[in-house]
Parts: C-alpha cells; sequence; structure tokens
C-alpha cells in the first residue's frame, strides 16, 4: 500500500467520524484580538521574519501603514547588548503602504530590532536570533492536501537552509472541532513549532459542517457561516504570525470536480481572503488556481515539463503528483518573494 493510498483511506475513515459526530455541539471561541503586525499608539506595523538568521546575513525587515495612506517615516533600528548594527530612516511614500527592507546583523547574539515614528511613543521591537548554525523554521499544516506539499516543499527548504516540519491532519476542518480544534492547535504549534513560515492548506475535507453564531446552530454557507468561519480563522492567523516573528501562506482552495461542492469552496476561499485582508502584513493568500483550475473550472490534466499529466486524483479533490508539484511551485514563488525560500 502507497504512502498516498494510505493518507486517502485514512482521510476517509476521519470524513465517516465526522458523519458520526455531526451531532456534536460546536462551542464558540473567544473574540478575535487586533492584528498582531501592528501595535497600540502606532500606525506602524513590523514584522521580522525569519527570526532565526546566521551572522553577517541580513534580517528581512517588513514595515506596513496600518492606516493605509504611506507619507510617514520612522526611525528603524537594531541592537544586541552593547552592539549597534546602526539605525536609519525609513520612509513610505504617499500612498505606499508597504516596504521591505534589509538589516545586516554582524555577530552572533540575540538582536532587537526596533521601529519608531518620531511623533509617538510607542516603539516597535522584534527579537532575531543569530547563530552560527540558525536554520529557519517552515511549518506546513492542514488536511489531507497537504501530504506530497509537504515532501516536495521540504526539498526547497533544505536547500534554502533552512528545516521544514510537517503537521498534516486529514480529514480535519475548521467546522470539525470534535476531530481537532484548530485555532487551540494553532497556538499550541506556533508556541512549541515557533516557526518563521507556516504554509496552510485545509478545508477540502468537507468543512461544511454547522457553525454556532449566537447560541444557534448556522449551516453552511451563507454569510453568518462565512463570518463565523473568518473569525475563527483570524485565530488562527494570529497564532502562526506570531506577533510579528512569522509570515503565513495561506493557500486557496482550487476548483473540486463534483458540483456539490463549488458553493462550500467558493464561501471559504472567501472566507480566507476576507480574515487575511483584517491583518496590515504577514498573511499571503496563495492562489493555485491558475495553475490547477484555471478560471475555476475543474480539469483533471495540465501541461507539466512540456508533458500533459494528470493533475487531479480519481476522487476529484486532491492533487496528483503532477498537481502537487504546479502547486507547490506557486507556494514557493511567493515564498521567494519574502526570502524565505531561495
Amino acid at each position: 500500500m502507497t504512502f498516498r493510498t494510505r493518507s486517502i483511506l485514512a482521510c476517509a475513515g476521519c470524513l465517516l467520524l465526522a458523519v458520526l459526530c455531526a451531532s456534536v455541539a460546536i462551542g464558540q471561541a473567544a473574540a478575535p484580538a487586533a492584528a498582531p503586525a501592528a501595535s497600540a499608539g502606532t500606525r506602524l506595523g513590523l514584522i521580522v521574519a525569519p527570526a532565526r538568521i546566521r551572522p553577517g546575513r541580513a534580517a528581512i525587515v517588513h514595515v506596513v501603514d496600518t492606516a493605509g495612506r504611506g507619507g510617514v517615516a520612522a526611525r528603524l533600528c537594531a541592537r544586541s547588548g552593547a552592539r549597534s548594527a546602526g539605525c536609519r530612516e525609513v520612509r513610505l511614500k504617499r500612498g505606499q503602504v508597504k516596504l521591505r527592507t534589509r538589516v545586516r546583523l554582524p555577530r552572533a547574539g540575540r538582536w532587537t530590532v526596533t521601529l519608531r515614528r518620531a511623533q509617538e511613543a510607542t516603539t516597535l521591537r522584534r527579537s532575531v536570533q543569530v547563530t552560527p548554525g540558525a536554520r529557519h523554521r517552515v511549518l506546513v499544516t492542514g488536511d489531507s492536501m497537504v501530504y506530497g506539499i509537504i515532501d516536495v516543499l521540504e526539498r526547497t527548504v533544505r536547500r534554502s537552509g533552512g528545516v521544514l516540519k510537517g503537521d498534516p491532519h486529514p480529514g480535519s476542518g475548521i467546522t470539525k472541532p470534535f476531530l481537532l480544534k484548530w485555532p487551540a492547535h494553532a497556538r499550541q504549534s506556533a508556541r512549541e513549532e515557533k516557526p518563521d513560515a507556516t504554509v496552510v492548506f485545509l478545508g477540502a475535507a468537507v468543512d461544511t459542517f454547522p457553525l454556532v453564531v449566537g447560541g444557534e446552530k448556522v449551516d453552511c454557507c451563507g454569510s453568518m457561516w462565512i463570518a463565523e468561519y473568518v473569525r475563527r480563522l483570524r485565530e488562527m492567523m494570529r497564532a502562526y504570525l506570531r506577533d510579528g516573528s512569522a509570515l503565513v501562506y495561506w493557500v486557496l482552495l482550487p476548483a473540486p470536480r463534483e458540483a456539490d461542492r463549488v458553493t462550500s469552496h467558493r464561501a471559504i476561499n472567501s472566507a480566507i481572503l476576507r480574515a487575511a485582508a483584517t491583518f496590515p502584513d504577514g498573511i499571503r493568500a496563495v492562489d493555485i488556481g491558475p495553475a490547477i483550475s484555471p478560471g475555476g473550472i475543474y480539469r483533471n490534466q495540465a501541461m507539466y515539463r512540456g508533458k500533459l499529466k494528470v493533475i487531479r486524483e480519481p476522487d476529484g479533490i486532491h492533487l496528483a503528483n503532477a498537481g502537487i508539484h504546479l502547486a507547490t511551485e506557486v507556494i514557493e514563488r511567493v515564498m521567494r518573494r519574502d526570502a524565505m525560500v531561495r
């Protein structure tokens, strides 16, 4: 029995359990907190990721204007004890919302990167660990859709000097806490693994159970259901952002073959985009649709490395080997823009 066969069988078993447990009430989580990239008292947000690099390398610094207007300047500094990597002004032009820059950290130690506007008392601080053997960490998590992506992306991350941890949970979903409480799991994973980047591919495993809103169950996939799904997504995204020390790559679902899944896939993708948009920076919604299902239309084959290849499994949901490679190439392109892979 192959690894993929085992994973699909595991997924089928989890789906059966989900049907048996559908009557279990789904509790509500706490209200979402403010976006982590910005702090109270400042209109700027700061992300420094990866938060572990080798001496002489540059830390990647993401600055965002949470007001969305631009025309703002701040002082960016880096210090480790008595050592300083210097300070300089960073300026977002009028209309410019985001800026990415680099700060070279010459020696080993725990460095603190700070950002402060002259008009504000609040100083944003992010910690960077500089060690000779530093390897940035990438977490790949989700339902059974991540199995092949873990294997393919791991090779690229390793070549880029990082280490990848796979965290698949086949058959699980945000609407199925009787299988896995995803918001709580995200907080635990972020705390224990401390990833510099997290890739999430979740929602394809019939993630359409009712959600509790105002004490009542709401069926998929209307506006109230989507709003509650967004709330739970935000909890997860906030956890994986790690207070501005990480980036999150959330993969949108490709079009399914079965017509009865189209509405739910669109609702979940809409929720992902809405949740990501509530954060000033740090969440990348990765659309693999143009490579896997262009125009939102399911297709079984596509050109891969000059040949027509099968890209979907017979179930009409999972990605076949060529589809896994196509999807991973899209994810890698987005991560490469953030210097997370080379």
